[in-house]
């Protein structure tokens, strides 16, 4: 097979997964080298960028997925025209800023940072499945701790949270 067989193959894999593929299950599904799959993902990468196209490559966490030309958004959401495509509020913009830069963090820290109730905020980026439960602190209550999914790094175009703009702490805190 050649490299543009392979393109179309990689091409076939990632509009028909859901959810990110890995570069090691792209190699194992195509039995190729990891290396290879590296490759052939920049290869489609550039072939995409190149011809200006409707869908990009977003690689994140050692993760890949086709997704919407940022240029051409407002025409998808048009299309779905669901909740999830309405934009965030500053409020929960700000929730998710704070989550994004102090996680793993508590409902309880978030609200001293902020000095309100953001029980609403938090529920509305779970939703939106920006936000997660990363687990529970190991003291009275045990209370939940909150931080960012693959997907808001995916919606921010943005392969870690090392990625994210470099901010002094004590800009977020109270």
């Amino acid at each position: 097979m050649n490299v543009t067989q392979y393109t179309k193959i990689l091409e076939a894999l990632l509009f028909s997964s859901s959810e990110p593929l890995s570069y090691k299950r792209i190699a194992q599904i195509m039995e190729v080298t990891l290396t290879d799959a590296r490759n052939l993902v920049m290869e489609l990468k550039d072939f995409y960028l190149r011809e200006d196209s409707g869908v990009m490559i977003y690689d994140f966490k050692d993760k890949v997925q086709i997704g919407t030309n940022p240029k051409y958004t407002d025409y998808v959401k048009k299309l779905l025209n669901t909740s999830r495509s309405k934009g965030l509020s500053e409020s929960a913009l700000e929730v998710l800023s704070i989550i994004a830069y102090k996680q793993p963090i508590t409902k309880s820290e978030i609200e001293y940072i902020r000095g309100i109730n953001s029980d609403r905020l938090i529920y509305q980026l779970m939703d939106r499945l920006l936000v997660e439960e990363k687990g529970r602190l190991e003291k009275i209550g045990r209370p939940k701790t909150y931080g960012t999914t693959d997907i808001f790094l995916r919606n921010f175009n943005l392969k870690s949270l090392k990625d994210l703009p470099q901010i002094q702490y004590d800009e977020i805190e109270a």
